[in-house]
């Protein structure tokens, strides 16, 4: 629940989704949640793009199954 919420605020709040890259300030859109686990290769960041447009219950199941998306 609690990534899920972090990814809806930052959906709806873009400006703290954003990088700087010189002078310019790029907003991203598009939220994507990437969480670290150690596994026996070694730290593994699995990602779930545009995790914005995911419930709860999608979200909890992509993180699940190892399931990065299309």
């Amino acid at each position: 629940m609690l990534s899920r919420a972090t990814c809806w605020a930052l959906h709806r709040t873009p400006e703290l989704n954003a990088s700087l890259q010189g002078e310019q300030i790029t907003v991203c859109r598009r939220v994507h949640l990437g969480i670290a686990t150690t596994t026996d290769r070694g730290l593994m960041v699995p990602v779930v793009p545009d995790t914005h447009a995911l419930s709860v219950g999608e979200l909890a199941l992509r993180i699940r199954m190892g399931d990065s998306g299309p």
